[in-house]
């Protein structure tokens, strides 16, 4: 008996469907498991430790007190909250107690009221990850930010609010139109306070993580006793459905199809000369089995130099929130695995430099470890006669990327792996080794090969560069190491700044390195009192030849923009100074009548886990808009751990659109992605800017540009993109004819 089951159990590897096998091994060891691991699991423990829990019912008013958002203690200022009305409008009444005076700097809608004392409201549509987020803030102005899924550029129609201040503190009425947000039976919420006077965030439940994690939010609904059921990952019933899914949506491993998605069978890109576009495809796996997938090419086709895959893995941010978002090329077998009850996300890229035509290729997805139809794709690609020129581009800088923190000795290596990205700007070092700390005393070296660094490289590589965050800065800190306590606008300071920067001049001149390439930023976020010291700083440097740059934070004020933009060839405005401030216009008007270049910038740790369209697709748009030149990020990599980490800590971890990777450099991300299409986005608008053509001119009206903005739909975006490079390319066409 034992040879006739080694014979016919080998004989399975090629013959799965066998009953004379099945009923031996039955005979000998049993019945045959009829459901998988994964259905054992769960067998012996719970799915989810919500299932089974209740649910907070809105049927009737709730009234609650608020907790501190970290850890759930009672809070110094105290915050009653009643949620009332039904499901065509939803009421939120906070009677917030404060021990302090108000911060109330704030009036002007769509700002950032989280600056000032205020109070919130963020409703999630469902109990998925991929819930659709709908937030509201109010501060004690009565001054109103929303904002759908992290987009402040959709407005609430029929949104109102009421704000009473009292001896007490203030009192705030929301009256939302829920009936327009499609909620679920059971959806989730939470309410929140931010008390700056004395820096205390409460919230209704506790929410480390912020007020707009859906895992942090409360389950709610306006049917009475619902209980919240156990999350499966999968069941015997589901099935594979493949489909292309509108790129920048993010997918996580509870995202489900569209109703209206088919499945993919065709694929139809439109590119023009030298430009990168992308197609998602998503594999939406609802069983509990593990498929494994050959992604198979069309080798013998002459298009397929054209077309490239590559595949996004899940990455857990510091939130908790899970998301595919990592980018990694296939590996040499060209086999992706999908989970059971997960989905993974194949991304298929299109470049050429190839003549203006239609190209044809295909490609089959093959099943490796599972009896199942095989499937074939065919793409079709029309490459118009629009070529995007490179050396064009806007300006993109990244505040990076760093080499000291784990990229050590790949500098080089990122800098040249970041130039399809359009990151045309990067980091280097300032010579601070030439300035010598010593016991009470700072030495010039006049040695020139301390000042030079990567400069023969930049100039063959790159379109431009900054020297570090501040070289006002740098130098502090060797007075501070030195035990120096006079400050840098000390005469005898400011002679040894000249000197280092004298001496730094005369070794890139002796270098030929073209100064028009690079700024020197004086400080990172200046605050007033830094000012004097700055502008002498920046005279020092101009008297030389260079070009000098400063960003301006959140604290810069009107006066102190008037004030230091004289000495400024680039000026690096956080973005929300430009666009949304009461004072965004007169800002504006000053940088462009004193600098050369306008490059606003964002700045968030919550940049890792921000949307995908509105943090980074829509940059380019909105630099467009408020006529900047360029476009800048904090950060391209991580500058204080490493960037893998997937824990609670977010301090360990800043804001970055890649992680570190080996030898072969880094890993990007779909951010970086998202982030790359947003200069193109700001190079295409450019270039319309200069058509007169009317069909060209309605694409990027502002009405148009804030309409695509609002929609936050990726296929809507995605479709807008598509028509302004056709019109682009009508007028190219005229123009050669």
């Amino acid at each position: 008996t034992g040879t006739i089951v080694f014979t016919y159990a080998y004989n399975i590897i090629r013959n799965t469907e066998s009953a004379f096998i099945e009923n031996i091994l039955t005979h000998l060891y049993g019945p045959m498991r009829k459901n998988s691991r994964r259905e054992q699991l769960r067998m012996k423990k719970q799915d989810s430790v919500e299932a089974g829990a209740a649910v907070c019912c809105l049927a009737e008013p709730v009234e609650a007190e608020l907790l501190v958002s970290k850890d759930g203690s009672k809070p110094k200022n105290p915050t009653r909250i009643r949620i009332s009305g039904d499901r065509g409008v939803m009421v939120v009444e906070f009677f917030c107690k404060a021990a302090k005076p108000l911060s109330a700097k704030f009036t002007r809608n769509d700002d950032t009221l989280w600056n000032d004392d205020c109070v919130e409201v963020v409703i999630a549509d469902s109990l998925k990850t991929s819930a659709r987020l709908y937030h509201f803030i109010v501060n004690v102005n009565n001054a109103v930010y929303d904002a759908q899924n992290g987009n402040p550029a959709w407005n609430c129609p029929n949104f109102k609010s009421t704000v009473v201040q009292n001896p007490e503190g203030f009192y705030v009425k929301m009256e939302i139109p829920v009936s327009e947000f499609h909620l679920d039976n059971v959806f989730r919420m939470n309410v929140g306070r931010e008390q700056i006077s004395d820096k205390e965030i409460t919230s209704w439940t506790k929410a480390p993580n912020g007020f707009s994690i859906p895992a942090d939010m409360k389950p709610v609904s306006y049917t009475p006793g619902q209980t919240l059921a156990a999350e499966r990952t999968g069941n015997k019933d589901g099935k594979l459905f493949i489909t292309q899914v509108p790129l920048f949506t993010r997918i996580y491993p509870d995202s489900t199809p569209q109703p209206e998605a088919k499945e993919l069978k065709d694929i139809r890109i439109t590119l023009p000369g030298n430009d990168l576009e992308i197609v998602q495809i998503v594999f939406f796996n609802t069983t509990d089995e593990n498929y494994v997938f050959r992604i198979e090419p069309e080798l013998r086709s002459e298009n397929g130099d054209i077309f490239s895959f590559s595949e996004l893995f899940n990455w857990r941010a510091v939130t908790g929130e899970v998301f595919a978002e990592i980018e990694s090329s296939l590996n040499q077998a060209n086999l992706i695995t999908v989970p059971g009850g997960e989905n993974k996300v194949l991304l298929l890229k299109a470049k050429t430099d190839r003549t203006p035509g239609t190209y044809k290729w295909s490609f089959e997805i093959v099943p490796v470890n599972v009896s199942m139809e095989k499937r074939k794709v065919h793409v079709t690609a029309t490459v118009l006669p629009l070529v995007m020129d490179e050396a064009e581009m806007p300006p993109c800088y990244g505040y990076g990327p760093y080499s000291f923190s784990w990229a050590w000795d790949k500098r080089q290596l990122y800098w040249s792996q970041l130039k399809p990205y359009h990151f045309n700007y990067v980091m280097a070092a300032e010579p601070h080794g030439a300035i010598l700390a010593e016991k009470g005393k700072l030495t010039i070296s006049d040695d020139l090969s301390l000042y030079i660094q990567d400069e023969s490289f930049l100039s063959a590589n790159v379109k431009g560069w900054l020297y570090g965050y501040g070289v006002v800065s740098r130098f502090k800190d060797k007075m501070k190491q030195a035990g120096i306590e006079k400050p840098f606008g000390d005469p005898d300071m400011l002679a040894l700044f000249d000197k280092w920067c004298a001496n730094w001049a005369r070794a890139l001149k002796s270098a030929d390195v073209d100064f028009s390439r690079f700024t020197v930023p004086l400080q990172d976020e200046p605050r007033t009192n830094h000012l004097p010291e700055l502008i002498s700083a920046a005279e020092i440097l101009k008297k030389y030849g260079f070009q000098v740059s400063s960003n301006f934070a959140t604290w810069s004020t009107v006066d102190d923009i008037r004030h230091f933009a004289p000495y400024l060839h680039t000026a690096i405005p956080w973005e929300t100074m430009v666009t949304s401030r009461d004072s965004a216009d007169e800002i504006k008007q000053i940088l462009k009548q004193n600098c050369s270049q306008i490059m606003p910038y964002l700045c968030s740790r919550s940049g890792n886990f921000s949307p995908l369209q509105s943090y980074f697709r829509f940059r380019g748009i909105r630099t467009f808009l408020l006529g900047g030149d360029g476009i800048v990020l904090w950060a391209v990599n991580s500058w204080s751990n490493n960037d893998y980490r997937s824990d609670e800590e977010k301090k360990l971890n800043g804001a970055f659109l890649i992680h570190h990777g080996d030898e072969r450099g880094f890993v990007p991300t779909l951010r970086l992605e998202a982030f790359r299409e947003a200069v193109e986005d700001l190079y295409y608008l450019k270039l319309a800017e200069k058509s007169s053509s009317p069909a060209v001119k309605a694409l990027i009206a502002p009405e148009k540009l804030n309409e695509v903005m609002i929609k936050d739909d990726p296929a809507v975006t995605a479709a807008w993109h598509e028509e302004l490079i056709r019109a682009l390319t009508d007028i190219s066409r005229e123009k050669n004819d």
